[in-house]
């Protein structure tokens, strides 16, 4: 929009409205540039198309036509570049229009604190959109829950399609007066829909919860400097959206708590950075110095403190910190009162993690300008508000980057303004615009102050460069391609003035390697071999052992080989299992055996010595040759074929050579060379020779066999009588004892006595003598006791029985003093309970008792009933046991955390209800298990109103806890209505000074509920002489309301009636005189109105 004098714009606005019906008519359907089906002139009107040269031809239909007339391509015709200075005021005034403002991309919101909603004052926020030359009005947001003097818009920032206002004098709830409150609206394409409302989880009264905002995609922060005063005054709150709900993650307070005054006066969020300043903190010994606290997001819903930054000019009462901006790794900060109140603004500049102060802004001319009240920062430019300079005019200062290290400087002030505008007291930026406020003349103006970018200095925006084919542009970033390469961001290795990406991306040059460098330019620098001068990096080529040397190259030099002539080189077909190399010589084996360095008896391609090393392949006899060749070459015997040869048979013991001819006996005796009288499969002779075998007679034939072949052997002890010499071969018999005694112990003694039967001892040729270790009768201890009873026969023959005495011990140990059974509480915020009594008592009538038990004495408990049981175990395996039981009472009652505070919601479109979703809370009790349960779940559906949401916790012990909160269902939908009776014209009823007029009663219908609709008058009432205004107002009870008017204008169509009127007179005149007196009765007049009027014309 062209900027206009003040006055011409109220002469401007009057002819618009004056010439309401030429609009309309303009609108019909005719010119339609950009076939959007609306009139070129209907766009215009309305804003949806701009026209800043006012042609009345849509400005994108004209570059559409001719792009040339924009040549940098915004969207905006080159001819109207300087001319975009827009002036914006409020509908209403004394609304304190422009105490905040905030641009992200095409939309802006300018907050009016002091505006109305319903006849309160609540406050609002103006929000505007950019039609390329112009910024024209969307819509006006006011509070959902209007409360008065809530401040609403006191502070807003825009992020995308999220905006949130800051409402510091909100009141309600628990938080009292001036509790503060913060209002979330989200974009859908078409309108602002309002999201959710935050308020601080601990907030009372006086907190001014709101004072500043932030929002930066899904997360947000609010301040509320007066917060938790007289302990960390001030602090500051962030929110987050987890797709369902916003939550407060977490409260920050000052981190320099004893220097604290006003902390969270400001705030800033950018990604994964916030700052919150403290305007009056001291700073050591110095009172109201100001400072700002940088925090770092750790997680999605974390943040930790990293830095405190102050000015490195500290001044008393500076307010650093009274405005700031946050964008990327730049942190610009106000401090009005800097300097004298001339003010200054601070760039702090942050390597790594770490800000630092970069650059001081003050302007030398400037006197109580309060420079930096506000600040805002866009791309490389920042921008400051002087809003006390000249007069309290006020200026916008603008430091754009010089190229070398440096900032120029411009200054702006809008055409028409004058002394005590003081204009800049709010500011903001986002891409080129920039927007300055008066805080008391109440108008904002925005404007395209940030210069666009000329890299190259040729006096021609780089757009305009690339659009007009001066400069290329061949990644299509809108740099100029020749800036990107004389600034290093780009290089140009071939010098043909092509960044060597693009060359590369669009493949007119190689980058085999992706070293993001071309070929060419490798190899002509150095950085790259070409050992073959084949124009391919060796990098590129095959390089199967990774030596950085190609291939081929190791092949041609001969510092590699490949006998197989594969093309692959030895080392590699060995590396990647391409070949073998089974004796580890690093040459293939079948290039061993192709050169004759290696056998392969049984040609199947794998070394001999290989398949007998690795157990494939029998060496038995290890002459280094595989033991089936030997024998297909008939280089050895196999007599039994069983594919081992003879010699290896014998040596691993697999056949026998009783008589080492080194010929396998199963073959001697298969072949009949020697004999086997008693087939056991040994040689007789070797059996002899061992002695396995008996020859008593030697006549070389076993006994066994002379005794199968007929020889005597009348005691039948398989010797031939005729070798035996009186021979008593019987030894004694005992007989008559036990096997085993067992007894059990003497009464709390540890022994018994043990008695048996005299053994009977008998022998053929008489006993010599006979011993017994024990005598029946003796005292045996507990336990197992070997007895020996021996007999020895006059031939010397010796027999031995041997049995055991047993003495049992069945006696149980003594088990005392076991506790009854105990019962306590658990200990505080445990599942459990430390549970401590006296050791039980033990004693035995054989040896220790060992006492063991499943609990101590001391252990800790789990909540219920426990059975601990004792077990006593002396020596002999005797076990008593007993138990008592152990009982823990729970009586700490579960709690619930996280349960969300108020929330507010819209109904959603079209219903009295709203689906409303929250997160669940979560239990936290002693003991695991808890369970809770809730009338009402998230994702329900809820109607108008506000519904008491009831949680209720029980642990696994029955111990219950209960906590609620407010859901309340706003209904904004407005009512439908139709059928408004038009204006309508009618005479006045035959006789009567009115007319009765009908109309059919308008339609209404409401997403909630049946709206009341009154009116002023209705369909059928008389209604006067003269022009009726009918008012009707529509109530849907949810504060949605809808006002409408026609008028009823009826016309007097009657004429009055005169009655009595004297006929025509003729009459001489009185003597002498040149007249005459006349009477007459006067006649009467009658009219269907009141207030006819007899005017004679004598």
């Amino acid at each position: 929009m062209k900027t206009l004098p003040l006055a011409f714009l109220v002469v401007l606005l009057s002819v618009i409205l004056s010439s309401g019906s030429q609009v309309i008519a303009q609108c019909e359907p005719g010119l339609d540039c950009n076939e959007n089906g609306s009139a070129d002139s209907c766009d215009i009107a309305d804003n949806t198309s701009s026209d800043c040269d006012g042609n009345g031809v849509p400005d994108e239909c004209q570059i559409a036509l001719l792009p040339s007339l924009d040549c940098n391509q915004d969207q905006i015709l080159d001819a109207c570049e300087g001319i975009l200075e827009d002036l914006l005021t409020a509908a209403e005034q004394g609304v304190n229009f422009g105490s905040s403002s905030d641009i992200s991309g095409d939309r802006m919101a300018i907050g009016a604190p002091d505006g109305t909603s319903a006849g309160v004052i609540t406050g609002a926020v103006y929000m505007y959109r950019n039609t390329g030359s112009r910024w024209v009005q969307e819509t006006t947001i006011v509070p959902p829950d209007s409360t008065a003097s809530a401040l609403f818009g006191w502070s807003v920032d825009i992020d995308g399609d999220l905006l949130i206002v800051g409402s510091p004098g909100a009141t309600g709830g628990s938080l009292g007066q001036n509790g503060g409150a913060a209002y979330i609206y989200r974009h859908d394409g078409t309108n602002w829909i309002f999201e959710v409302k935050l308020e601080a989880s601990n907030g009372v009264s006086n907190d001014e919860f709101g004072i500043s905002v932030g929002v930066s995609g899904e997360r947000a922060v609010v301040g509320a400097w007066r917060a938790l005063a007289g302990v960390a005054p001030g602090s500051a709150y962030i929110f987050s959206n987890n797709g369902l709900s916003w939550n407060q993650d977490q409260i920050i307070e000052s981190n320099d708590p004893t220097a604290a005054k006003r902390f969270g006066g400001a705030v800033a969020i950018d990604g994964n950075t916030i700052a919150v300043s403290d305007q009056r903190s001291d700073l050591g010994f110095l009172q109201q110095v100001g400072g700002v606290f940088l925090y770092t997001s750790i997680s999605q819903t974390s943040w930790l403190f990293t830095q405190k930054v102050t000015a490195q000019d500290p001044q008393e009462g500076a307010q650093f910190g009274r405005s700031l901006d946050l964008s990327g790794d730049q942190l610009l900060i106000g401090a009005p009162i800097t300097d004298g109140q001339d003010g200054a603004t601070y760039l702090f500049d942050r390597a790594g993690f770490v800000f630092s102060q970069s650059q001081k802004f003050s302007m030398p001319a400037i006197s109580n300008g309060q420079l930096g009240n506000d600040v805002a920062i866009s791309g490389e430019v920042l921008i400051s508000g002087s809003w006390r300079e000249n007069g309290s005019t006020g200026i916008l200062y603008l430091h754009q980057p010089d190229g070398v290290g440096g900032y120029t400087t411009s200054a702006f002030t809008p055409i028409n303004a004058l002394e005590g505008d003081r204009f800049g007291w709010s500011v903001a930026a986002d891409g080129r615009w920039v927007v300055g406020t008066s805080s008391s003349t109440e108008f904002a103006v925005i404007d395209r102050m940030i210069d666009a970018p000329d890299c190259n200095s040729n006096g021609i925006d780089d757009p305009c460069d690339i659009f007009q084919a001066t400069s290329q542009d061949c990644d299509l970033d809108g740099i100029p391609d020749a800036c990107q390469i004389a600034s290093g961001v780009s290089s140009d290795c071939d010098l043909d003035g092509i960044p060597d990406h693009c060359e590369i991306a669009d493949g007119t040059e190689l980058d085999c390697n992706l070293n993001d460098v071309i070929d060419t330019c490798d190899i002509a620098a150095g950085t790259i071999q070409d050992c073959n001068t084949n124009g391919i990096p060796d990098d590129c080529e095959s390089d199967c052992n990774l030596n950085n040397i190609a291939d081929e190259c190791e092949l041609s030099s001969g510092t590699a080989t490949d006998c197989n002539a594969n093309g692959i080189l030895d080392s590699c077909d060995l590396q990647f299992g391409f070949a073998i190399d089974c004796n580890a010589n690093q040459i293939p084996d079948s290039c061993d055996i192709a050169n004759g360095t290696a056998d392969d008896c049984n040609n199947n391609n794998a070394l001999d010595i290989c398949e007998i090393t690795i157990g494939i392949a029998d060496d038995c006899n290890l002459n280094l040759l595989i033991d089936q060749c030997e024998l297909d070459a008939g280089l050895t015997e196999d007599c039994n074929f069983n594919s081992v040869p003879d010699i290896c048979d014998i040596a691993y013991g697999l056949s026998m050579d009783c008589n080492g001819n080194m010929n396998p006996d199963e073959c001697e005796l298969m072949t009949g060379e020697q004999q086997d009288c008693n087939q056991n499969g040994t040689i007789d002779a070797c059996e002899l020779l061992a002695g396995s075998s008996f020859d008593c007679d030697s006549n070389g034939t076993p006994d066994e066999c002379d005794l199968s072949g007929g020889a005597l052997d009348c005691n039948g002890n398989a010797i031939p009588d005729s070798c035996e010499v009186n021979a008593d071969p019987n030894p004694p018999v005992i007989s008559g004892l036990p096997v085993e005694v067992l007894v059990t112990a003497d009464l709390q003694g540890c022994s018994a006595v043990a008695t048996w039967d005299p053994a009977v001892i008998t022998d053929d040729c008489g006993i010599s003598s006979s011993f017994s270790t024990h005598t029946s009768g003796s005292v045996f201890a507990v336990g197992s006791t070997a007895v020996l009873v021996s007999a020895t026969d006059v031939s010397g023959n010796t027999t031995d029985h041997l049995f055991n005495v047993i003495v049992l011990d069945d006696q149980l140990p003594i088990l005392s003093n076991v506790p009854n059974n105990i019962s306590v509480e658990n200990d505080p915020g445990l599942c459990t309970a430390q549970v401590i009594w006296a050791e039980p008592l033990t004693a035995d009538n054989c040896l220790s008792v060992t006492l063991v038990s499943d609990h101590n004495s001391g252990d800790a408990f789990p909540v219920g009933t426990t059975l601990v049981t004792y077990t006593a175990t002396d020596g002999n395996g005797n076990i008593k046991q007993d138990f008592f039981e152990v009982t823990v009472q729970d009586v700490d009652l579960p709690s619930i955390v996280g349960l969300p505070g108020s929330v507010i919601v819209n109904s959603n479109p079209g219903l009295c209800t709203a689906l409303v979703s929250w997160a669940s809370p979560s239990i936290e009790d002693n003991c695991p298990g808890s369970t809770f349960s809730s009338d009402h779940q998230p994702g329900d559906l809820f109607p108008v109103g506000t519904t008491q949401i009831n949680y209720l916790a029980t642990d696994t012990n029955g111990n219950t806890s209960a906590a609620t909160f407010d859901l309340t269902v706003v209904d904004s939908e407005m009512p439908v209505v139709s059928g408004i009776p038009n204006t309508v014209t009618l005479p006045n009823d035959s006789g009567s000074c009115g007319a009765t007029h009908s109309w059919a009663t308008p339609t209404v219908t409401d997403n909630c509920g049946n709206p009341v609709m009154t009116s002023s008058h209705n369909s059928g009432d008389q209604f006067p002489i003269g022009s009726t205004t009918v008012s009707i107002h529509i109530d849907d009870g949810h504060g949605n309301t809808l006002d409408f008017t026609f008028d009823v204008i009826i016309f007097d169509t009657e004429l009055p009636v005169i009655s009595g009127m004297p006929v025509s007179m003729t009459l001489s005149n009185s003597p002498g005189l040149c007249s005459q007196s006349i009477d007459w009765a006067l006649p009467t007049v009658s009219d269907n109105c009141s207030g006819s009027e007899l005017v004679g014309s004598a």
